[in-house]
């Protein structure tokens, strides 16, 4: 069934594209109800993070019409109240509260490296197995989407205002 996925401040919902309907949900209280962050989608599972909340995969499956979810990993380790990730090649990519870059496992969300600094938030875009991260400060990195390590390819300022966006890649 296509859906949209959401998060609503108390919980994480699945509504069918075509008419709107509630297909399942999930509590996630978010502290002040900030849902700012963007579910990421790969194959069954939803991953979700917010303020105070470790990064979470949760498997959403089909039975008989209906669904059901259950947590399948949590990690601490990807926490972020900003910063939305992206899933590539069994892996989950993005950066947390203290701007380290980091690779989970996508199977068992196990932590597979961290590095870098690059400030407080970062949306992670991904092109041509590299990871764009522009932060607040208006500086974009260029890091290596692989599993092998942390390799920060670049880096380039970009402007001089704060910055809370994603670039668009054309």
């Amino acid at each position: 069934v296509r859906q949209v996925v959401v998060m609503t401040g108390p919980r994480v919902v699945g509504l069918a594209v075509a008419d709107g309907r509630l297909l399942w949900s999930f509590d996630y209280q978010i502290q002040y109800d900030e849902s700012i962050g963007t579910p990421v989608i790969a194959g069954d599972l939803v991953l979700v993070t917010a303020v105070g909340r470790p990064l979470s995969a949760h498997r959403v499956t089909p039975s008989g019409g209906q669904f059901s979810v259950a947590e399948a990993w949590a990690s601490d380790d990807l926490s972020s109240y900003l910063s939305s990730m992206l899933a590539f090649a069994g892996h989950v990519y993005g950066m947390n509260d203290g701007g380290e870059w980091h690779c989970l496992n996508l199977a068992d969300g196990k932590t597979v490296w961290r590095g870098g600094s690059h400030g407080y938030y970062s949306t992670p875009v991904l092109v041509d197995r590299r990871l764009l991260g522009l932060n607040e400060r208006g500086d974009l990195a260029v890091v290596a989407a692989e599993p092998s390590g942390y390799k920060e390819l670049a880096k380039n300022k970009l402007a001089n205002e704060p910055t809370w966006t994603s670039p668009a890649v054309v």
